[in-house]
Formats: structure tokens, C-alpha cells, sequence
């Protein structure tokens, strides 16, 4: 059996046992709820905008600004990091996607939501631990601060009441496994830096002195 069959096959068994457990099971629903009121309980609103803004900077697009530099400017060890954290989100955000289809929990705030943006598990969690166990990986001194904004970016989830703990716990589980699974099956697949370098319309030039850095786009977006 070849690794991408492995990482398959590990893939959908993970997922079935996930899928096949109902939220309310084991009174799972009613340690999710009393948590959640905790966490409103113990909310103030000059906590509110910094929980907010952190929910919302942690997206794709950000994400992929953020692999500019890196791809441009970065060395080859800080280049197998971003590749190995775009690998984890593959498969994290693959089984995600597909447990949000087949369970299709309400979110608490109570907003209609479409099934394939129902509430468990959660994305930003299961993202944001793909990344930090990338970054853990190739910086082991940077795991704690890795790990800590990643718990601090699931917390704002339940915070700001679009999940339930279960949901975002979950997802930090799903990230794990899609950066042990991506390290430990696709490490043998590279990405050719110098073609993805090529597609980027991004170049930065640095030279000496005052005013060396240049910025620009290379050709028409």
C-alpha cells in the first residue's frame, strides 16, 4: 500500500469515527452549553474588539499574504515550513469540510447558517493547529508560542459565540492529525519553489543603503 493510500485510508476512518459521534452523545451537548455560559459569564467588552479582530485576521487570504515573504525572501528551512503547513491545511481543512457537511450542528449564536458552515467542527481551530504543529515542527523553540496563539484563536471562537468547545476542540484535534498525517505521508511530495516564485506578480528587490527596498507587482494582476 503506497502513503497517499495510508493517508487516505487514515483520513476516512478518522472521519467516520468523528461523523458517527453525535454531538449530544455521553451528555457531550450539556458540558458544550454550560462551558459556553461560563465563557459569557466571564466575557467584558474591553476584551470584545480584541477577541474580534483576532477571529477575523485568521482567514485564507491572510494566510496566503502571509506566504509571500516567505516564499520570496525566506530560506529553504522557513520555505518547508509554509509548505508543510499548506499540506496540513489540505487535509485538515478536507475533513472539516466533510464533518460539517455530515453532522451540520446548529452554532449557538443561533444565526442560519448553510450546512457546509454548520458549527462542528471548527475551521479556524482546526487551521490554526495545522499551522502551529508546521511551525512546531521545524521550530521546536516556537511551539508553545505556536500552540498558545492557536488556543487563543479557538477561545475567541467560543468567545464570540460562533462555536461550542466541543466544536473547537474538535478542530484542534482535526489540525494535529492533518499536520502528523501531511508530515508523516506527504513528505516525500516538494513543492518547486522556483515555479511557485515565478507565479507570484510580488518581487521585492533590497540593495544598500536608504531606500533600498523596492516593492512591486511584475506584471498586470
Amino acid at each position: 500500500m503506497t502513503d497517499m493510500k495510508r493517508l487516505l485510508h487514515t483520513c476516512c476512518t478518522l472521519l467516520a469515527a468523528l461523523a458517527a459521534c453525535p454531538a449530544d452523545s455521553c451528555g457531550l451537548e450539556a458540558i458544550d452549553t454550560q462551558v459556553l455560559e461560563w465563557t459569557e459569564e466571564c466575557s467584558h467588552k474591553s476584551v470584545d474588539c480584541f477577541m474580534e479582530n483576532l477571529s477575523e485576521t485568521w482567514n485564507p487570504e491572510n494566510l496566503l499574504l502571509a506566504s509571500v515573504p516567505v516564499i520570496v525572501l525566506g530560506n529553504e528551512k522557513a520555505f518547508r515550513c509554509l509548505e508543510l503547513a499548506w499540506k496540513s491545511l489540505m487535509i485538515s481543512e478536507a475533513t472539516t469540510a466533510a464533518l460539517k457537511l455530515a453532522v451540520n450542528r446548529q452554532r449557538p449564536d443561533g444565526d442560519p447558517h448553510s450546512r457546509a458552515n454548520s458549527s462542528f467542527p471548527s475551521s479556524h481551530a482546526s487551521s490554526s493547529f495545522a499551522v502551529a504543529f508546521s511551525i512546531s515542527t521545524y521550530y521546536p523553540k516556537w511551539s508553545i508560542p505556536a500552540f498558545g496563539m492557536s488556543a487563543l484563536i479557538a477561545y475567541s471562537r467560543v468567545y464570540l459565540d460562533a462555536h461550542y468547545p466541543g466544536d473547537v476542540i474538535a478542530g484542534a484535534a482535526i489540525g494535529v492529525m492533518g499536520g502528523y498525517l501531511a508530515n508523516r505521508y506527504l513528505a516525500g511530495w516538494h513543492i518547486d519553489r522556483a515555479e511557485v516564485a515565478r507565479a507570484i506578480p510580488l518581487r521585492i528587490e533590497i540593495g544598500e543603503g536608504l531606500g533600498s527596498v523596492r516593492i512591486y507587482f511584475s506584471r498586470r494582476l
